[in-house]
């Protein structure tokens, strides 16, 4: 079977994130850049493994966030709070108990 190759054109995929922040991906990196709306001021290519290491540092600071914060209230009776911790899990790609309960979904360890 014939290999498909997809050709990737930089700026194709190109998303805005939100804060000044966009991201594009060049078939390796993922490419974040910020602006003042008018240049862009800074560019930070992140290979594979930075990224897992990235998504793993906010997997842990949130969850460690979410327990703090659980302490401090009771659960399931401020909305407010409900509601904040149900859309810090759905950025996180975890369920609102997993983040409660400080059991992020953890990727597995790149190997060299």
């Amino acid at each position: 079977m014939a290999e498909t190759k997809m050709e990737i054109v930089p700026g194709e995929h190109e998303a805005y994130l939100g804060d000044g922040v966009n991201a594009d991906f060049d078939g390796f990196h993922i490419i974040l850049t910020t602006d003042d709306g008018v240049e862009v001021l800074n560019t930070i290519f992140l290979d594979p493994c930075v990224f897992r290491s990235l998504m793993e540092f906010g997997q842990e600071k949130y969850a460690k966030l979410s327990a703090h914060n659980s302490m401090k209230r009771q659960r399931g009776t401020d909305a407010a709070y409900r509601e904040n911790r149900r859309q810090i899990a759905e950025c996180m790609g975890i369920s609102s108990d997993d983040l409660a309960n400080n059991r992020p979904k953890r990727s597995r360890k790149h190997t060299a």
